[in-house]
């Protein structure tokens, strides 16, 4: 009797372990993964339903490392995009600046309406250089985030 009460015992034991060790494995990796260690993945063993969810687990984790790495690829294209046309507009924009400037300076022998066209276009070309610092300044933030 207590042989086989011993026996039922160590058996229950281990059908436990067997079931409950990979569970906690799987809740362990899925914390990890979630603290960003994206190559984190599962033991796949057998066919049952623990080996299923391990391979499942481990495609989830493969997708989303894919996905994130696509997203950070996509990321440095846009931030290396707005780095270099806010540098490209820099340089006609200074051009324009200058020539609405002497417009804007000699205004007053202009008649109204043109007079009034140079004040617009004056107001216009300086709310494009605002943007446009603002763009260099978004840029530059960006640049300093993918560093750190």
């Amino acid at each position: 009797g207590i042989i086989l009460l011993a026996l039922i015992a160590l058996v229950s034991y281990l059908v436990t372990r067997s079931v409950v060790r990979p569970v906690e494995q799987a809740a362990l990796a899925a914390q990890t993964l979630s603290a960003g260690k994206l190559d984190e993945r599962l033991v796949e063993r057998g066919d049952d339903v623990l080996a299923q969810l391990a391979r499942s687990f481990n495609k989830m984790a493969a997708s989303l490392q894919q996905q994130i790495q696509q997203l950070d690829s996509l990321s440095k294209m846009q931030q290396r995009f707005v780095a270099d046309v806010s540098h490209e507009l820099r340089t006609p924009l200074t051009t324009i600046k200058l020539a609405g400037e002497v417009i804007f300076g000699n205004r007053e022998k202009l008649d109204p309406a043109l007079s009034r066209s140079a004040e617009l276009m004056q107001n216009q070309i300086e709310r494009f250089e605002s943007l446009l610092a603002d763009l260099l300044e978004i840029s530059r933030y960006d640049a300093r985030a993918v560093v750190a």
